[in-house]
């Protein structure tokens, strides 16, 4: 996967949540400063949002538009990678999925939420009292300064926020393989119905993962 190839790949799969009527918000994804795939305006706020209340950090996302696209239940949605000078060299990527922090609202008005955008009930899966939002990254690093075996592998997951949560991933994700991942976990009844149009690309990233870390509960994308 090159610079070009994940560009691509980032404006197809954004296309495809736009078509699936998912989408009420999106930014243009572009290539900064040659290396760099993020979107229109973006402004790091990496290091500000650091170690404050998630629905702070979720406000100032949604505020400033830092995002790829927003869902329709106001969960936002970050792509950005990075790669060397010649563009076929990953050196990083950070994937986000940033729950809305308002999810209690439309469960309060699910009927109307429902009638306004699906009509069929398609996206009833935010009305459930028992359902837990939480926050969703997978990050990638190459650089053998920050990498510490199990502890920091090259590629992982983080859930929720914490800090040391940290599970190995077999490579670096792709923007459609993530999307998927969203899409069938978190959008299940409207990713059943219209999945026909969305499909995963063969291109992938090189392997990352440790032989110990391949021993530990991990997750693999063949």
């Amino acid at each position: 996967m090159t610079i070009i190839d994940t560009l691509k790949e980032i404006k197809w799969t954004t296309e495809k949540v736009i078509e699936m009527g998912l989408s009420i918000d999106n930014k243009i994804p572009i290539i900064k400063d040659q290396a760099k795939i993020t979107w229109e305006n973006q402004v790091d706020f990496s290091r500000a949002l650091k170690n404050i209340p998630y629905n702070e950090k979720y406000q100032t996302l949604e505020k400033d538009k830092n995002f790829n696209f927003k869902m329709l239940d106001g969960a936002l949605v970050q792509m950005m990678y990075e790669f060397n000078r010649t563009g076929r060299e990953l050196i990083s990527h950070r994937l986000a999925y940033f729950p809305s922090t308002i999810l209690e609202k439309y469960d309060d008005a699910y009927e109307e939420y429902e009638t306004t955008y699906f009509a069929d009930s398609e996206f009833h899966d935010i009305r459930e009292e028992n359902v837990m939002a939480f926050p969703i990254r997978f990050d990638y690093n190459n650089s053998e300064e920050i990498f510490r075996e199990i502890e920091h592998p090259y590629s992982h997951a983080t859930f929720g926020e914490y800090k040391y949560c940290r599970i190995p991933v077999n490579s670096p994700l792709t923007p459609s393989i993530f999307m998927n991942f969203i899409l069938r976990n978190f959008y299940n009844n409207v990713f059943i119905k219209k999945n026909a149009s969305y499909e995963i690309s063969d291109k992938r990233f090189d392997n990352t993962i440790t032989e110990k870390e391949k021993n530990i509960l991990h997750f693999n994308i063949i």
